[in-house]
């Protein structure tokens, strides 16, 4: 039912349409302004990445950034072939739960708090775009559009998300029932992300630059194809409008309501109506090849996932610490000892980490061996985020900074970034950690002494995936 409407919305929407305005209008379009768009597009999908990772976060359910991504493609796809954002979030929370061993609903809390964000950002751009179009006389064409009150649906969706507010605020059920999980998950998640100020800006930059990000795609798109001459300051309130609009639910890819959104409100400054649908098509185009490239990760993820789901598991860390023999070192290792999930401390000089973190398994218990050089500091968060990130058992081992509690940005934080044109070889990172089982591999496959960090890593490389937290 969802396809007959969009064909017949576009039938009638191409009906008032002639054709050779429709060709000039793809003649004149520029392709170097419309690729800028698709790359924006994938910018933009990175950025809403990051806010379901913040999400994930608030809720102790994040695993590491590059797994959020994956997972964000794949929502992107399922939200295109399901019709809507309810779809796309119940299908990366599945594979999220599944890939990564954490119970579903808590997974699921994460999807409103990051639908919340999304709307924050949304109306903070809109309050931007619509003060640009008032400075600029871009209101005025609107004393000619005759508003109507709300309709009914409108209303009913903000009693229901009111209510909705109300029982995750007052509710608290009991037992251990999945919506009694999910509430309390929502409640706690919701109450870590008001009340971090840290996270909040967090998540209101990365929502208001996500939805920037894809009202610029149909900015490019337009600019592509009628170029600078529009009033741009004066009609900027329209392009969020247009592709919030294009989010609805129950239509393929935004088609036909994203066209008609274009004639109806670009129209009022008297864009013409070929111009709006060639735009629309872009950015349609640019959803769908975007949309491919999620079911490719899927496609790719799932047999990897599929491949190490019979890998074991486990939490216990042996931590190899760097330091002088004196008390300083002594109280950090007896500090380190108190740490969740720690079951012994070696103290080795700087020369002899590496050695220390590959001897054989009677100098350690812990599936999970992690290094610290001298001065670096352990804490309980860090180490869970080392934790969670190694629930992806496709992951080896890899590298993290001490402060992985600050970086709340996902891989749009630019310390993060930085990270990754690092080489894993040299040894001198704040922290290193890799499975016990995979260097039990590499011995049992080559022998290899592992002289050296280059070493380490290269023959990591060949078991599985290496991080930079």
């Amino acid at each position: 039912m969802c396809i007959a409407a969009t064909v017949a919305l576009l039938w009638l929407i191409f009906r008032k349409i002639e054709f050779r305005t429709l060709g000039e209008s793809l003649e004149r379009t520029s392709l170097l302004w419309s690729s800028l768009a698709f790359l924006v597009y994938g910018v933009a999908l990175a950025l809403q990445a990051n806010r379901w990772h913040l999400a994930l976060l608030a809720v102790n359910r994040a695993v590491h950034p590059m797994a959020s991504w994956r997972l964000a493609m794949v929502g992107h796809f399922f939200f295109t072939v399901f019709f809507g954002m309810a779809g796309g979030d119940a299908a990366k929370s599945a594979f999220h739960s599944r890939w990564f061993r954490f119970p579903l609903p808590e997974v699921l809390a994460a999807a409103p708090l990051d639908r919340g964000l999304s709307l924050a950002g949304a109306l903070l751009l809109a309050v931007f775009t619509w003060a640009l179009a008032a400075v600029s006389g871009g209101l005025d064409s609107l004393g000619n559009v005759p508003f109507q009150s709300p309709g009914f649906w409108v209303v009913l969706g903000i009693v229901l998300i009111a209510v909705t507010v109300m029982v995750v605020t007052f509710w608290q059920p009991a037992g251990e029932g999945a919506l009694a999980r999910l509430i309390r998950a929502l409640r706690s998640g919701g109450g870590r992300l008001l009340l971090s100020p840290k996270m909040t800006g967090s998540g209101l930059f990365i929502a208001t630059a996500g939805h920037l990000g894809l009202s610029a795609v149909f900015a490019l798109n337009l600019y592509a194809v009628a170029g600078p001459q529009l009033p741009w300051s004066q009609l900027s309130w329209t392009i969020p409008a247009i592709t919030t609009i294009s989010c609805l639910p129950f239509t393929v890819a935004g088609a036909g309501v994203r066209e008609m959104a274009a004639i109806t409100l670009l129209g009022l400054y008297a864009v013409p109506s070929a111009e709006c649908v060639v735009a629309s098509m872009l950015t349609m185009i640019h959803k769908l090849m975007w949309a491919g490239v999620g079911a490719g990760v899927l496609w790719r993820e799932q047999s990897v996932q599929e491949a190490w789901m019979p890998v074991a598991t486990s939490e216990d860390v042996s931590i190899v610490l760097a330091g002088a023999d004196d008390s300083s070192t002594e109280t950090e290792a007896a500090r380190l000892r108190t740490l969740p999930g720690v079951c012994d401390v070696t103290v080795e000089s700087q020369v002899d980490v590496l050695s220390g973190m590959v001897a054989p398994a009677s100098r350690g218990r812990g599936e999970v061996v992690l290094g610290l050089r001298s001065g670096a500091v352990l804490s309980d968060e860090t180490l869970r985020r080392v934790l969670d990130a190694l629930r992806d058992r496709s992951v080896v081992g890899g590298i993290a900074a001490t402060d992985l509690g600050a970086g709340l940005l996902g891989t749009m934080d630019p310390r993060w970034m930085l990270r990754q044109f690092r080489p894993f070889s040299n040894g001198a990172d704040a922290i290193i950690f890799f499975r016990r089982s995979a260097l039990a591999d590499i011995h049992s496959k080559s022998g290899n002494s592992l002289e050296s960090w280059d070493e380490l890593f290269v023959n990591l490389r060949r078991e599985g995936r290496l991080l930079k937290l």
